[in-house]
């Protein structure tokens, strides 16, 4: 008898610091959501900042087109040379051609256009 009352407390003890266990992580968790939703609208506006930088970059990247007859070659400082006010965190990943690969970083938001004729995505190009 002594044996089933010392098992049934175990089991009640064990029982209640495995429901601790659970009822402690499911309050954390709406603690965790918080923080994403708080978060995400500044990493929607830096990605909507670097596609805004992206638009000055794609018409100098035409002008560019317009005076060379192809994008092989532009670089960033081409870029600039046509919009000196481009952002800073904008910058040339790749030109052929025909082709061209722009980036923009904002608070560590990416957004590239592949060009000429491409749209803002939220990666980098590659």
């Amino acid at each position: 008898m002594r044996v089933l009352n010392v098992l049934i407390v175990v089991c009640a003890a064990a029982g209640i610091v495995i429901g601790a266990h659970f009822v402690g992580h499911a309050v954390d968790e709406p603690a965790r959501q918080l923080d994403t939703v708080v978060s995400e609208p500044g990493r929607a506006a830096s990605t909507t900042a670097a596609a805004a930088n992206l638009q000055s970059a794609v018409s100098a990247a035409a002008s560019y087109r317009l005076d060379h007859g192809t994008y092989a070659g532009m670089t960033t400082s081409d870029l600039r040379s046509y919009d000196p006010e481009l952002a800073s965190g904008v910058s040339v990943s790749a030109a052929s051609d025909g082709a061209y690969c722009v980036e923009s970083t904002v608070a560590g938001a990416m957004v590239s256009i592949r060009g000429p004729n491409g749209t803002f995505v939220a990666r980098r190009c590659g």
